[in-house]
């Protein structure tokens, strides 16, 4: 145990499955439609050789967890962020539009669905946000790639010459709506073949590892039981914005950031096997919630720290969207004893657009529908009243009182977050507060969290 009134420091680094970089350390008083069944033909040698993926290498590279390399601890107190200036985050390279450029489609949730209501709790899960938005063609030609995955199929015959890009929109808007299908895997591992002959196209879509027509009600039994299960855990008496929590909480928990298997990118992996990355995690977050009536969708795009390809949620709530990185919020807990941040975290729990682009960039062409998330009323650090839009000493003291155990909080700028970091650690002045005085405790471990402008102290 260290005795009050002598300098100790030990670093501590804090690694998350794809999250954020952290400064760590430890302080005492005196330290800082038509299905395969109709099909007659089969793809030419050269259509098959040829494979479309659904998520362009062009605009993605490969998933990786992102960079958890933690800066110096005394780095927060250059210039750069005492000014609060910032790198600018990087954007998604452009490349020449297809003649109809479905990249264009993306919509701004201030566009209101005609399936919004006043009130939140009445969503359908079965009229779906991006449905809704088509019409003509490509309302039948989603209806026809759905109707064929509800029963299993993976080839589908479509009406006319379709062009790849706009198979992949069509596409998107049904991953985004339909979470349950799968079997059949978006994004970073899926992808189909096509071919063009006597009026149709034939399309044929990967299936999950080994799945297939015979086996695929096999597994989606066994997934349906396990998303009961989830479902009928969540206690009754929680308001809905709690069992959203649940929910979050409960992957955060049960599932472990493991990458290598044919099931990881899948809700299937993470709800089922319970290893899973961030494709999985964020189908399986959206089709808990669209089972509790919440809309909730998907977005895709990259850290900026290191441009790895990453996705993530939005959530529709009172009448406002925001952002749930519900990855970034799973840390790894044993390469760290922090016990702060070792089991869960909620850094990424319904925020704003501002704070989701100092660490993300969406890439518009994979992501039919961005919201716009600039409500702050259900952000968690201010819904957990831990939240200071200015630091200031007695506000601070007044504001921690009567918490106990770990403390976390979050400031609203970067100028208050390195004030408070300097009056409360390199100053001291945590151990002049009614939190400290009735702890017991001689010193506390803490972290710097950079990005969410959050502090968190430990005993």
């Amino acid at each position: 145990m260290k005795k009050i009134g002598y300098f100790a420091v030990s670093a501590i680094v804090v690694l998350l499955a794809a999250g954020c970089s952290y400064s760590s350390g430890d302080i005492d008083f005196e330290t800082q439609g038509s299905t395969s069944s109709e099909i007659v033909w089969e793809f030419s040698s050269e259509a098959k050789a040829k494979h479309h993926d659904i998520f362009s290498d062009e605009y993605l590279p490969e998933e990786k967890p992102k960079d958890t390399s933690s800066s110096s601890k005394g780095s927060i107190f250059d210039d750069d962020y005492s000014s609060g200036t910032e790198e600018p985050a990087p954007t998604v390279s452009e490349k020449e539009p297809p003649s109809e450029d479905y990249s264009s489609k993306e919509v701004s949730s201030r566009e209101v669905s005609s399936k919004s209501t006043a009130n939140d709790s009445e969503y359908d899960p079965l009229c779906t946000t991006m449905r809704e938005r088509l019409s003509g063609k490509d309302a039948e030609m989603y209806d026809t790639l759905c109707s064929a995955f509800s029963n299993y199929e993976l080839r589908v015959v479509l009406d006319g010459e379709v062009e790849s890009e706009k198979l992949d929109y069509i596409y998107r808007c049904i991953s985004d709506d339909h979470p349950e299908f799968f079997w059949v895997p978006y994004g970073y591992r899926g992808g189909y073949y096509m071919e063009y002959r006597s009026g149709k196209t034939l399309v044929e879509y990967d299936s999950l590892g080994d799945m297939n027509k015979d086996n695929i009600p096999v597994y989606k039994e066994k997934f349906d039981k396990c998303v009961d299960e989830i479902v009928n855990s969540i206690p009754s008496d929680l308001s809905l914005y709690d069992k959203i929590l649940y929910i979050h909480d409960y992957i955060v928990l049960n599932c472990d950031y493991v990458e290598g298997s044919d099931t990881c990118y899948s809700a299937y992996g993470c709800l089922v096997e319970k290893k899973a990355v961030c494709s999985g995690y964020t189908p399986a977050f959206q089709l808990l919630l669209h089972k509790i009536g919440v809309e909730c969708g998907n977005v895709v795009g990259f850290a900026t720290s290191n441009g790895g390809a990453h996705t993530w949620n939005y959530v529709r709530y009172d009448g406002n969207y925001y952002w749930v990185d519900i990855t970034w919020d799973d840390p790894i807990s044993d390469v760290s004893d922090y016990e702060g941040t070792a089991d869960i975290s909620h850094s990424y729990f319904f925020i704003t657009s501002e704070q989701l682009e100092r660490t993300h960039a969406i890439s518009a062409k994979e992501s039919p529908f961005i919201p716009d998330c600039t409500a702050t009323d259900y952000c968690y650090m201010k819904v957990t009243g831990n939240y200071m839009d200015e630091y200031n000493f007695d506000e601070f003291n007044k504001l921690v009182s009567e918490k106990e155990g770990n403390l976390a909080i979050q400031f609203g700028s970067r100028e208050a977050f390195v004030e408070a970091i300097q009056d409360l650690i390199y100053n001291r002045k945590l151990f002049e507060t009614d939190y400290y005085s009735k702890s017991g405790v001689i010193s506390y471990k803490y972290l710097i969290d950079e990005e969410s402008l959050i502090i968190e102290f430990s005993t």
